[in-house]
């Protein structure tokens, strides 16, 4: 089965073009559930919207220090999150997929529009009837009608600034961190100090791989831990998305204006 992502999210929302609210609830045999219980107790109801799950796990990874605070895009769990959600480190984006492993698809609701006789359908027939799992909402009453199609989701994405718009070829110095860091690499001329950006997005790139087996888990390659390394320290973060690694290199140099 494809991973339960946001731009699944949005792509099924495109195709519907439907403003709606999944809810769920967790699976009997959940590790997440026992998580949940002792981490956040009574916070979470026995059937839930995704948004309200993920805003209670995001809530308790930054509670307990799991994210980077110099990246908060990335999740580096500690050891028992890491073996209930089977990952050790994480994109932002990715918690959607990790974490609907652990629930089953209950019922669909959308708001109920009050100028227009809308009723209620369900197109999931295995699915029990909304009286018996919202005995809160009346059927008549209701402002939500069912719907069953997968969630949009819209949580505000932490974001890195790109600081430096280097071009190509431009002229640019780095930090003497991040210097201190390359130095060591074969191919890097250490008599030279002005490097043109794509030169400096080569050799960083140089050194992640050279030290990749170190950096990455084979259940998510595109994360990359670098908290015990030396590139921590010069690019200020703990780990990174594979994506976000030019704009820490952005942060990381200056350009040469003459």
């Amino acid at each position: 089965m494809a991973p339960y992502t946001r731009s699944a999210h949005k792509r099924q929302t495109q195709t519907i073009g439907k403003v709606y609210t999944p809810i769920f609830k967790l699976k009997k045999e959940s590790p997440l559930r026992q998580y949940l219980n002792r981490h956040a107790p009574g916070q979470l109801t026995e059937i839930f919207k995704l948004s309200t799950l993920l805003t209670i796990l995001k809530n308790i990874i930054i509670e307990t220090h799991q994210c980077d605070e110099n990246n908060p895009q990335i999740f580096i769990f500690d050891d028992e999150l890491k073996t209930f959600l089977d990952i050790p480190a994480i994109h932002y984006d990715q918690l959607y997929e990790y974490v609907h492993k652990h629930l089953k698809h209950v019922i669909t609701l959308q708001p109920r529009l009050t100028h227009t006789n809308t009723f209620a359908f369900n197109m999931y027939p295995n699915e029990p009837k909304p009286k018996k799992l919202c005995p809160n909402i009346p059927k008549e009453k209701s402002q939500y009608i069912i719907l069953s199609t997968s969630p949009e989701i819209n949580p505000i994405v932490p974001s890195i600034d790109k600081t430096c718009f280097a071009q190509a070829d431009d002229l640019c110095v780095m930090r003497r961190k991040l210097r201190q860091v390359l130095i060591f690499l074969p191919s890097f001329p250490s008599h030279e100090f002005i490097f043109t950006f794509q030169d400096i997005q080569k050799y960083v790139t140089e050194y992640v791989m050279i030290r990749k087996d170190y950096f990455v888990d084979p259940r998510n390659p595109l994360i990359f831990v670098i908290k015990n390394d030396p590139l921590s320290v010069a690019l200020n973060v703990k780990g990174f998305y594979i994506s976000q690694l030019e704009s820490l290199i952005r942060l990381s140099v200056t350009v040469l204006k003459f």
